[in-house]
């Protein structure tokens, strides 16, 4: 009990390998047990620094795909908790599972990763949640254990399994990323290779965890509520300018608080050579209870689908009520 109460015993429990021990345990529990499956999961959880917060495990089903996460509450920060818009994009991506099965996919502001954890569910080859904050990526990673072993729990061969880093879990991967970084290194038009990779060693000796590399681009980029402040406008195009591959998407699920910044950050798009397609849906449908994010919004839940401008994604087929404008 002492690595979910103390942060000093829990980062012995971590250099010890406590991590990928529980990892293993979690994948040989038999699921019947539901009393044992929770213990080593909250077990987990501290070991990863997050249940000192007092995050609680919470069992998410979303189509055919079950999803475990750890939330906590708003005063531990807002990527600690579960938004309407995450639900919004998870149901979409569920109805259609084409749009990131079989693709290297990035999910940004992954906050409590229930978009990229259904994502990698689905059929994803590999998908990536970032986040730029040490407590939310810790609680990444203990969202990323317990959701890719739930399938395991007692299946043979798990053992195989279970020496998975601390940060990659099967077909998922936890990363840290700043997007004013990638901003900064983006606008001074230059190879920002030792530069970024300075930030990156400053980082990982304080945290403990791995940056995004500098190089990685993606053709499949979903994100969820990352529009909410003003730097966003700036900052967020960006990072999709410098993460996003030529002729690839990215899919945004986004409540609109805010219109005049949601406005500046469609601008800074355009200028930087992006192009958004905005589709309006029914809010109401995306009320959950229990959920944050569901007030009424000024303008309402959006998805945006961006691409480069020059070099548009190729068609698609999505067969979802929501987006019939991706037909």
């Amino acid at each position: 009990s002492a690595v979910r109460t103390n942060e000093s015993a829990a980062r012995e429990a971590r250099e010890a390998g406590a991590g990928s021990t529980l990892t293993k345990a979690l994948m040989l529990a038999e699921s019947e047990n539901e009393e044992l499956v929770d213990a080593i999961a909250s077990a987990l959880a501290g070991v990863c620094g997050v249940e000192s917060m007092g995050s609680q495990a919470r069992d998410i089903q979303i189509g055919r795909v079950q999803v475990r996460l750890f939330e906590s509450g708003l005063s531990e920060g807002l990527g600690l908790r579960l938004w309407s818009a995450a639900f919004m994009m998870s149901r979409a991506l569920a109805a259609n599972p084409d749009f990131v099965a079989g693709q290297r996919v990035l999910e940004l502001g992954s906050g409590c990763g229930l978009v990229g954890l259904v994502a990698a569910k689905l059929g994803a080859s590999q998908v990536t949640l970032t986040d730029c904050e040490e407590v939310v990526l810790r609680n990444l990673a203990a969202s990323a254990a317990s959701t890719m072993t739930l399938d395991l729990q007692g299946a043979s061969g798990a053992e195989e399994s279970a020496g998975a880093a601390t940060w990659d879990y099967d077909n998922v991967s936890v990363r840290h990323l700043s997007w004013e970084e990638d901003s900064r290194n983006l606008e001074s038009n230059k190879s920002s290779s030792n530069q970024q990779a300075m930030v990156s060693s400053d980082f990982n000796k304080k945290a403990s965890m791995p940056t995004l590399g500098v190089e990685d681009l993606y053709h499949v980029i979903i994100a969820s509520d990352v529009i909410y402040d003003e730097s966003h406008a700036t900052v967020l195009p960006r990072c999709l300018a410098r993460r996003l591959a030529k002729g690839g998407r990215c899919l945004i699920a986004q409540p609109i608080r805010f219109p005049v910044i949601f406005e500046q950050f469609q601008d800074n798009m355009i200028d930087i050579g992006l192009r958004s397609r905005v589709h309006h849906v029914d809010d109401e449908r995306h009320y959950l209870e229990g959920v944050c994010g569901t007030d009424k919004y000024p303008g309402g839940f959006v998805y945006l689908l961006v691409d480069w401008a020059d070099k548009p994604a190729p068609p698609i087929d999505w067969d979802g009520e929501d987006i019939p404008w991706l037909l």
